[in-house]
């Protein structure tokens, strides 16, 4: 008797544990079939405002792209939502085909009394000041020629995870 209880226990083990799970395959919810995308609005000045966001208190940006137009002033603001002393964010936008694990690099070397922005560097277009958890930090310039830039976070460790790319049409 004791065998059966055993072997129903087994059964219903089984039975509970499946009981969530579907055969069918999922699918990718928006987030995770593309990067979310920052949308630029534009003021009465036609200047694009663009926010980039960390996710929380994570070493990532919530907007992995967004796009401007070639020409025109950007308004890029890096509004640090995070909370944790140690998530400290900038926004640096580098040319086409820069190469990030250097920059990332040369940004340690920079240290923080230059933002961990290395001076003379080529690669770098523009950026913003580091923000502390609750600070924005803004840099205002004219978007280049049309292509593909990426950007990064060059606070120490913080730039192979949190990069993205602006688009410019």
């Amino acid at each position: 008797m004791a065998r059966i209880y055993s072997i129903l226990f087994v059964i219903l083990l089984l039975v509970a544990g499946c009981a969530g799970e579907s055969s069918a395959p999922q699918a990718a919810s928006d987030e995770a079939a593309a990067p979310e995308a920052s949308s630029a609005s534009s003021n009465s000045d036609g200047m694009q405002e663009v926010v980039i966001q960390p996710v929380g208190d994570q070493m990532k940006f919530a907007s992995e792209a967004f796009t401007v137009q070639s020409g025109t002033k950007v308004r890029l603001v890096m509004d640090n939502v995070a909370t944790l002393d140690a998530m400290q964010h900038n926004v640096v936008i580098l040319s086409p085909g820069s190469d990030i694990n250097t920059v990332g690099a040369a940004a340690i070397q920079a240290g923080p009394d230059n933002d961990y922005v290395p001076a003379d560097n080529e690669n770098i277009l523009f950026y913003t000041a580091i923000a502390g958890p609750g600070e924005q930090t803004v840099v205002e310039f004219t978007a280049p020629a049309p292509g593909e830039y990426p950007f990064i976070c060059t606070f120490p460790g913080h730039y192979s995870l949190m990069k993205g790319v602006m688009i410019v049409e």
